[in-house]
């Protein structure tokens, strides 16, 4: 098989909703509290644990605080359950508030169980339905029960199914021929799962699995989700084999949402290869069309070219601040930013001007990011 840097981790697709935690506002004294456990957090469980009722009963009230409105209590409410014999019944019930429950807010919108900094929801059922499934149990067990979890998917926000494939990732090689017997006869949900299990492992036995499946499903599927895992695996993984067959299908999906994922990852398998497909891109493809997805591949290829050091993707990107096309400038201000060079700040200032309110704050905030971007890397280089 094709090449591949073996140094990967996670596997990082949009359709796998590799999500990462959102960061709490550093200035909010308030906000840093929230993560805490005060004595007014642990005086809710005590007062559960002192009752004079059956030991199912306090389990059950000790599993209703696992979604209480404050984080302190259903941290310690959780410790609490992790130190007792749930009953299936328990079990249950914790499997259906994981299922219901928002794992990630994507903005600092109050959950209506959550406060205004307090973002996870069904981490700590998750923590205590995995502890009871797992502890004391041999590996062999474990890695079974995380693997029929896999199933369980939701399109966006940490679902059962994420949860397991990063336990699996944690456990590492014992792991690999199960994950490759569910990415190749268990349903899509689970060989998505699978996919990011096998990529954060990354062993070569790993990695061979998963350059199969995505090769093989190129062909063999026009589901947009499983498309994108399939695209972003070869990319993660840098697969030679895949410039070919990917090349191919960038000018089928020149006009659909898969554009800029193909374009992103042909540069990454092979640069110079795919100088010559992104410039005619630039050249024969039109800056400025409508729609949702059309504006997408001029951008993709500039940014790609750009990052590649080629001097037509920044010719290119600045063309680009003059298209009358409101998507097109917006896209415009994030591809500047992900450029992490200084090249782009004068460009994002220009964009910062635009007659557009919308575009000129976009920019704005942006160039704000890159300048931490490039302010970083300063401190970093030797």
């Amino acid at each position: 098989m094709g090449a591949r840097r073996l140094g990967s981790s996670l596997l990082v697709t949009a359709a796998l909703s590799a999500v990462a935690l959102l960061a709490v506002q550093s200035g909010s004294e308030g906000a840093v509290r929230a993560w805490q456990v005060t004595d007014e957090d642990r005086a809710v469980v005590d007062e559960v644990l002192a009752q004079e009722e059956h030991e199912d009963q306090i389990i059950s009230q000790l599993i209703q605080l696992l979604v209480h409105e404050q984080w302190g209590v259903r941290e310690t409410a959780a410790e609490a359950l992790k130190q007792r014999e749930l009953a299936e019944h328990h079990l249950r019930r914790l499997e259906a508030i994981v299922w219901t429950l928002p794992a990630i807010a994507f903005s600092y919108t109050p959950l209506p169980t959550s406060g205004p900094a307090d973002l996870i929801a069904a981490q700590q059922p998750w923590d205590v339905l995995e502890h009871a499934r797992t502890d004391g149990k041999p590996l062999e067990e474990q890695i079974e029960w995380y693997v029929t979890q896999l199933r369980y998917d939701r399109p966006y926000g940490v679902s059962r199914g994420n949860a397991a494939a990063t336990s699996l990732g944690r456990i590492g090689e014992p792991a690999v021929p199960r994950l490759i017997r569910a990415l190749e006869r268990e349903g899509t949900p689970a060989q998505l799962k699978s996919v990011w299990a096998l990529g954060d492992i990354g062993t070569q036995d790993a990695f061979d699995a998963v350059e199969r499946w995505a090769l093989v499903t190129l062909e063999g599927t026009d589901d947009p989700r499983i498309l994108r895992a399939a695209i972003s695996a070869l990319r993660s993984i840098r697969s030679t084999e895949a410039f070919e067959p990917l090349e191919r299908m960038l000018w089928e999906h020149l006009e659909t949402g898969q554009a800029s994922g193909i374009i992103h990852a042909l540069s990454d398998i092979d640069p110079d290869r795919a100088l010559a497909p992104l410039s005619r891109i630039l050249t024969d493809y039109p800056r400025d069309p409508e729609g949702p997805w059309r504006h997408s591949p001029y951008i993709s290829a500039a940014l790609s070219l750009a990052r590649l050091g080629d001097d037509r993707g920044w010719l290119a990107l600045e063309d680009a601040l003059d298209s009358p096309v409101y998507n097109v400038r917006r896209q415009l201000a994030f591809a500047l930013s992900a450029t992490r060079d200084a090249r782009a700040r004068p460009l994002l200032m220009r964009l910062a001007q635009d007659e557009d309110e919308q575009i000129a704050s976009l920019a704005a905030s942006e160039m704000r990011i890159l300048e931490r971007t490039l302010e970083r890397a300063s401190e970093q280089a030797p």
